[in-house]
C-alpha cells in the first residue's frame, strides 16, 4: 500500500485500487477506479459538518451571515474543485469503456479558496488555521486528467 496516504479516506481508496488490480491479475475481472478531486454540489453536504466542501461552507456562511471566513493565506491554497455533475457525466461515459484501470476525475485546473469564497461574497474575514489541520493540510491538488481525456476520446462516438 502507498506510504503517502494522509487520512483514512486515502487509505481506503488505495486499498480498493490494489484489490481491483489483484482481481484483474488473478481472474481477469475488469475494474474501474476513480480518484475524485474536491467534489462539490449544490446541496446535500449538511451531514459532512466541517468536512463539507468549501463551496458548500462558503455559500452557507454568505447566506447566513453575509461574511465568509477563510483561513489565513487561503489565496495560497489551491485545489481542483469538480462539480458532482461532472462526476456523474464521467460515470455515464465509462459505461462504454472496456478497460480496467484507475482514472483521475477532476477539472485539471485549480482555484484558490479565496477565489471560491468570492463566488459567494466579497466580504471575507481571515481566521487562523486550527492547529489540528496544520500538519496534514494539503495546500495544492490538481488532477492530471490526461489519461481520462485520452480514454474518453477513444470511446466517445464521433
Amino acid at each position: 500500500m502507498q506510504k503517502d496516504c494522509l487520512n483514512p479516506y486515502s487509505v481506503s481508496k488505495t486499498a480498493g485500487e490494489e484489490l481491483c488490480a489483484m482481481y484483474y491479475s488473478l481472474y481477469g475481472l475488469e475494474t474501474v477506479s476513480f480518484r475524485y478531486f474536491n467534489v462539490y454540489g449544490p446541496e446535500g453536504e449538511e451531514h459532512k459538518g466541517s468536512q463539507a466542501s468549501p463551496h458548500y461552507q462558503f455559500k452557507r456562511q454568505a447566506e447566513e451571515t453575509g461574511v465568509v471566513k477563510v483561513f489565513e493565506n487561503s489565496d495560497q491554497y489551491r485545489r481542483d474543485f469538480v462539480h458532482v455533475s461532472q462526476i456523474v457525466d464521467t460515470h455515464i461515459k465509462f459505461f462504454d469503456v472496456p478497460e480496467s484501470g484507475i482514472w483521475n476525475v477532476g477539472t485539471g485546473t485549480t482555484q484558490s479558496f479565496v477565489d471560491v469564497a468570492r463566488l459567494y461574497t466579497t466580504n471575507l474575514v481571515e481566521i487562523p488555521m486550527p492547529d489540528v489541520l496544520r500538519s496534514n493540510y494539503q495546500s495544492y491538488t490538481c488532477a492530471d486528467v490526461t489519461k481520462l481525456n485520452e480514454t474518453l476520446q477513444k470511446y466517445t462516438p464521433r
